[in-house]
């Protein structure tokens, strides 16, 4: 075994062991989102999938259930009742903490994922490695690690999308197609807000296409992928649905939800700075670097189509999603090539300011190291230490003291 092959099995190991090894939730949301997915989880594990159109029945009836999550995520559902049926769970208590296990293995199998997508993108493994261990050790994905809701198996089915997507515009085979089409079904199965990645996607081809236009076929190739996904979804959801009626009544509830939700208002609204702000609070050495690599990409016009095209796809989709209801958990899947995009910054900051190859490594060494432990030390202060549920903007600066407590956070 090559002693590159030996440090990825070491590394994947320990950051397994991190996720594994945190203290675990003491009080899940039972009242709010988490307690819903478990009941649809519960419902479908004990009746069978034939539930799901009562399922969404049931949330149309009620007004209430309006402001919390509904039966479209056909893929958490079924995702979870199947977890719950191989753990055998007996009670709600069961229900959650096996949730939260499929939320922790998600979380885990990111890892390698982005390693191999960091590789394939960069050809660089210190870059790929350095990137693996920060997202593994991420405040906000070890918090979503342990939660019993559907955002690290989202992160996971993206980053597998993303990766597709960029082999499917770099390689004739049709692989690369049907693996894009797949994962990304599962994403938009899984929490349907991921149909906001298409613009992405099309900055990340339309950084393809300006570096080579013969590549026309193939980007066609991957358009039909995409529009089959879709397609396939639509299918899905509405077989799943009471009727055709109650789907587009169902949509039309999920886009009025925000301006009804007073939660929404009063801590998911605000400027587009609000996910930097949140990010920042988090993570600042990672957020600086990222802003500083995608600025330098966009407005640099020497620059490789790999780089431009990942600068791109961070950049068009923090856009995209700044249009909606803002919450740091929507957007905690972009985490992993936000990370990327910082370490190729910090490698190129490092390269100008070390002449001396061993210096520069060294010092990445050392940069890299230095975050992995201010990102451990900032998970177990916000999420561990105050039991920090829900990431909005007003409960992280109560935390770290740069706004007066008014109400205690809520568990």
């Amino acid at each position: 075994m090559k002693r590159t092959d030996l440090l990825f099995v070491v590394l994947v190991l320990g950051l397994a062991l991190v996720q594994l090894r945190v203290p675990p939730v003491q009080k899940y949301a039972a009242q709010a989102d988490e307690g819903y997915y478990l009941a649809y989880a519960l419902a479908v594990r004990q009746a069978g999938p034939g539930v799901l159109p009562d399922l969404f029945s049931s949330y149309l009836a009620d007004p209430a259930d309006h402001l919390y999550p509904n039966p479209l995520r056909v893929g958490y559902i079924l995702l979870g009742a199947g977890v719950c049926h191989v753990r055998n769970c007996t009670s709600p208590a069961d229900g959650f903490r096996a949730l939260a296990t499929l939320s922790a293995w998600s979380h885990i199998l990111v890892c390698p994922l982005l390693f191999v997508f960091s590789t394939r993108m960069f050809g660089d493994r210190r870059l790929s490695f350095a990137a693996m261990l920060l997202v593994g050790v991420s405040p906000l994905q070890l918090a979503l690690g342990r939660r019993a809701l559907p955002d690290a198996p989202l992160h996971l089915f993206l980053l597998g999308a993303l990766w597709f997507f960029y082999e499917a515009l770099r390689n004739d085979s049709r692989k690369w197609c049907v693996l894009l089409a797949i994962t990304f079904l599962t994403a938009l199965l899984l929490k349907e807000t991921a149909i906001l990645l298409l613009p992405g996607y099309a900055a990340l081809a339309a950084a393809d296409m300006l570096s080579s236009p013969a590549r026309l076929a193939r980007h066609r190739r991957v358009a039909l992928s995409l529009a089959g996904a879709l397609v396939a979804y639509a299918v899905i959801v509405l077989l799943s649905s009471s009727s055709a009626f109650d789907l587009i009544r169902l949509a039309r509830i999920v886009l009025a939800s925000p301006s009804q939700n007073l939660y929404a208002q009063n801590f998911q609204s605000g400027p587009w700075q609000r996910y930097v702000i949140d990010f920042f609070l988090l993570s600042p050495f990672i957020t600086m670097l990222a802003i500083g690599y995608v600025a330098a990409v966009v407005f640099q016009r020497r620059t490789d189509q790999a780089s431009r095209g990942l600068a791109l796809y961070v950049l068009v989709t923090f856009l995209t999603y700044n249009l909606f209801t803002k919450n740091i958990r929507y957007l905690a899947f972009l985490e992993g090539p936000v990370i990327l995009c910082a370490v190729a910054m910090l490698q190129g900051l490092l390269g100008g300011a070390f002449r001396n190859e061993r210096r520069r490594q060294v010092a990445f060494v050392l940069c890299v190291s230095t975050i992995a432990v201010l990102n451990l030390v900032e998970f177990h202060q916000v999420f561990v230490e105050r039991r920090l549920y829900d990431p909005v903007s007003q409960h992280l600066l109560q935390i770290h003291k740069m706004v007066p407590w008014k109400a205690p956070l809520p568990e």
